[in-house]
């Protein structure tokens, strides 16, 4: 496969994501692989905690019998919930691990089967899962400690907190949300170029990322380039997503307001749950076609931009014949019929 630049491999890029979610179309099959492209694009579930405590004196003892019960139960439910929510969070950041092999399967083969692709990686998932966690931690862990003491000393002057103590707060979130931008290429650029080379060769983490490095020593200006425009795409997918989020909300509200309306005269608490329901499946299917769609576009402007440059993938992309499930495997060639009257 020809070496392509990080311009060069838009086209590509764009005409395998056609082939992949339009070839042959239907709804069905393009929602199962949009879903499929929108887990895979789920790099971590973050959860937002809002704490909203109220001020009391701690010196004067709650007095009020209902409000300790009340208390008690808020805390037993708390206890129910935040482990409730950290294992649907644990159970979506596996499947999105996993999801990212399938969707490196499915585009680089042009496949639409996901059960193969999902078998295949289950090894390679646990290494990555690994591997992101330990960054996810190391990032969080630097983050906390920039900004958690100027937090804790806002929290603790409160109003008394000096323009110097304000500064400080300011200058570390900034530098926090520096290191955040930082991180991101590096993330990009683990999951375009080294989770390839750990789905096609079982490579071990340390082996894929000495890969990515000597690529990185050899062509630092191409890879500059290369995440310079990723962004600079995906500024223009972030902003178009919107935009037809929006349209296509308003079109599909019309149909939803005069079945609701209609159905109002009859039942107010059914056209209501019916308004929600249909609102709720027509928001989640736009999503996820929209980000199914932009997630299989950037996976595939990777594996072309990453293909010349590793010829196992860019024989995948390009096929020279092998089996897209058995990837590693080297195509044998046709054996050669006997001539004629010769003795087998």
């Amino acid at each position: 496969m020809r070496t392509l630049s990080a311009a060069e491999a838009v086209g590509p890029a764009w005409e395998r994501t056609r082939q992949v979610l339009f070839e042959p179309f239907s709804v069905k099959r393009y929602l199962k692989l949009a879903l499929v492209a929108t887990l895979a694009g789920t790099a971590s579930v973050s959860i937002n905690w809002n704490n909203h405590m109220s001020r009391y004196n701690q010196h004067a003892p709650m007095a009020n019998p209902f409000a300790t019960k009340m208390m008690v139960v808020v805390m037993a439910m708390l206890m129910i919930i935040i482990p409730l929510i950290l294992g649907i969070a644990a159970v979506l950041f596996y499947i999105s691990c996993r999801m990212q092999f399938v969707l490196f399967g499915i585009v680089a083969t042009k496949t639409s089967e996901v059960t193969p692709f999902w078998r295949q990686h289950g090894g390679h998932t646990w290494r990555w899962l690994f591997l992101r966690l330990v960054l996810g931690f190391a990032l969080i862990a630097v983050l906390l400690s920039l900004v958690l003491p100027p937090v804790l000393a806002f929290l603790h002057h409160d109003s008394q907190m000096g323009h110097r103590a304000l500064f400080n707060l300011i200058f570390r979130s900034t530098a926090a949300l520096l290191i955040v931008l930082a991180f991101s290429p590096l993330f990009w650029l683990m999951r375009d170029f080294m989770l390839p080379v750990i789905a096609l060769e079982d490579a071990s983490i340390g082996s894929a990322f000495a890969r990515l490095a000597m690529l990185l020593q050899v062509e630092p200006g191409e890879f500059f380039l290369y995440l310079l425009l990723k962004f600079v795409l995906a500024l223009a997918f972030t902003i178009a997503s919107f935009i037809l989020m929006f349209l296509l909300m308003l079109i599909a509200a019309i149909p939803i307001v005069i079945v609701c309306a209609l159905l109002f005269f009859a039942s107010k608490i059914a056209a209501i749950i019916l308004g929600v329901l249909i609102f709720l499946v027509v928001y989640f299917c736009i999503i996820i076609s929209i980000y199914g769609f932009s997630s299989t576009f950037f996976q595939a402007y990777a594996l072309f931009f990453y293909g010349g440059r590793y010829p196992l993938l860019g024989n995948l992309l390009e096929p020279p014949g092998a089996d897209p499930l058995h990837w590693g495997t080297v195509p044998q060639p046709p054996a050669t019929p006997p001539a004629p009257g010769a003795v087998g």
